[in-house]
């Protein structure tokens, strides 16, 4: 590492232990989640129960903490040049006693073979914020340190897309170089964009005035931490998908695929003469996926790699759907007369639509819904659709149930490119009702502690708290019955609480909620 690169890398430590970035869970760089994409890859995946997980760049841990507290018997390492941050995240650890789970503050192109092999490494949101020799040190140190069957996961921002919000960072960069305060910098930088989205040229061949209004209304209202860091770093390198590709191979690592799974297909992002030139100028797949980068406009890829001499049959054939977990928010919109298509909304984005006709594919999607939002596997959901079809399951033979696992996987799978449905590597242990002792995720238990505004719940996503969940929360270790949380109101329902004297009512409210965001696990 050459004195420009230390200097860089000594800056962005500096600048992380002034302020700390929030160290929030993200489910989709969860070893889960990477499992379950590369089981549709070909991969067999080391099993999660006993895996070693790497973070790089884990700031206090927030991401490794759902999954080291799902499994006790994993063993997971986060390293991250703040000091602070890790100091931070070793205070909670040792406050709630967290045995798996072991924090460094270290830079990872310098770790040796004392820290062992992993497998499965995560380095989310790192990447493009280094100088170009720290992100090659950062491949070597995954090649290093990945086991035989492991893979990592690497996000980053990517060109084109990337290109639109460079304009907007080095405007806000350059016009507020000479400002020290991490808060007044970032006040002159948005004033900066601010004005100059209202007063740079809007001509049809320099369109900068749109190209601003487009880039501060992406970071208004977005945490003020995650502006100064994204935007106001000295590095900020994007790059093209198939660089990446390219860096990966020079390390003796291959790209597996992108763990947003509709992405990698053509079908989703292309259509008329841009299918038809793909088709016939695309000689490999990683030139068919840059392509449609140029088609989406994407600016952030999550990218899950491997060993390069790793032979794996890419292929995705629907019988790899039979050993993982289905789950969906689709939820139908119309009932329709006979013959009609059945609409069917996700319930956290309505403008996505789909219209099913195939009365199995209709039952399949609103047995999901009733599982909603846990995952289900295929031979369930296959007895299930014969019990609401009035097929009698005891009479179907061998041969029955592996036509019906193939016709459900194969319908599933066309769903799963469409971004329609969703796949999970296990069974989530978050329960679909309330029990008479309810009990709350662990790691949310101990979250509801300190003070901070959200929990993390099973899936590994974040749920806003409010003062009464908040102070249920760590009360809800199961032993606690119902009634034992009402006769203990007083340490939950505030004084002035207007439904003071219908606390039963309060208690079932929140508990429901809680139910419905995944944080009840009983």
């Amino acid at each position: 590492m050459n004195s420009s690169t230390q200097s860089i890398v000594s800056r962005t430590a500096d600048a992380y232990d002034s302020v700390p970035y929030e160290s929030l869970p993200f489910d989709t760089a969860q070893p889960e989640h990477l499992a379950a994409i590369a089981v549709l890859l070909g991969m067999t995946p080391v099993p999660l129960t006993s895996a070693r997980v790497l973070e790089i760049g884990c700031a206090a841990g927030g991401n490794l903490l759902p999954f080291a507290i799902k499994h006790p018997q994993a063993h997971c390492i986060g390293v991250d040049l703040s000091e602070r941050q890790i100091r931070d995240g070793q205070a909670f650890i040792k406050q709630f006693d967290v045995q798996n789970v072991e924090l460094l503050a270290m830079d990872i192109c310098k770790a040796g073979d004392e820290l062992g092999q992993f497998d499965y490494i995560i380095c989310h949101g790192v990447f493009s914020w280094v100088p170009a020799d720290v992100q090659q040190g950062i491949l070597a140190a995954c090649k290093r340190l990945l086991s035989e069957n492991g893979m990592a996961y690497i996000s980053y921002n990517v060109f084109p897309g990337w290109h639109c919000w460079e304009i907007g960072r080095h405007l806000m960069y350059r016009a507020s170089a000479h400002i020290e305060d991490p808060k007044q910098r970032l006040a002159v930088a948005m004033e900066a964009l601010r004005v100059f989205s209202e007063h740079a040229s809007d001509s049809p061949d320099r369109p900068l005035r749109q190209i601003l209004k487009e880039g501060l209304k992406r970071i208004e209202g977005q945490p003020w931490y995650y502006v100064l860091h994204e935007y106001l770093e000295p590095c900020n390198t994007p790059l093209y998908f198939r660089d990446f590709v390219g860096h990966c191979a020079s390390n003796g690592l291959r790209y597996l695929g992108d763990v947003q799974f509709s992405s990698m297909f053509r079908e989703n992002v292309a259509s008329g003469e841009a299918d038809t030139f793909i088709g016939q100028h695309a000689k490999h797949r990683y030139d068919e996926e840059e392509l449609f980068d140029y088609l989406s406009g994407r600016t952030f890829r999550r990218s899950l790699i491997v060993h390069d001499h790793r032979q794996l049959n890419l292929a995705v054939e629907p019988s790899r759907l039979n050993t993982l977990f289905v789950s969906s928010t689709l939820h139908r919109v119309n009932e329709p007369v006979s013959g009609d298509a059945v609409t069917f909304r996700k319930q956290n984005n309505h403008d996505y639509k789909l219209k099913i006709r195939d009365p199995m594919g209709i039952a399949i999607l609103d047995l999901l819904s009733a599982h909603t939002p846990h995952p289900v596997d295929l031979p369930t959901l296959l007895f299930e659709y014969w019990t609401v079809s009035g097929e009698d399951a005891s009479k179907k033979t061998d041969q029955d149930i592996l036509q019906g696992l193939d016709t459900i996987a194969t319908f599933l799978l066309s769903l799963l490119k469409k971004d329609a449905v969703a796949v999970a590597f296990q069974p989530v242990m978050a329960t679909n009702h309330i029990s008479e002792r309810p009990e709350a995720f662990a790691l949310a238990r101990a979250q509801a502690i300190i003070e901070q505004s959200w929990v993390c719940n099973t899936y590994a996503q974040v749920v806003p708290t409010e003062p009464i969940m908040k102070a249920l929360l760590p009360m809800l270790d199961g032993t606690r019955t119902v009634q034992d949380l009402l006769a203990a109101k007083q340490q939950w329902l505030p004084a002035n609480e207007p439904k003071q004297h219908d606390a039963a009512s309060v208690l079932q409210r929140n508990l429901e909620r809680m139910c419905a965001t995944s944080l009840l696990t009983r």
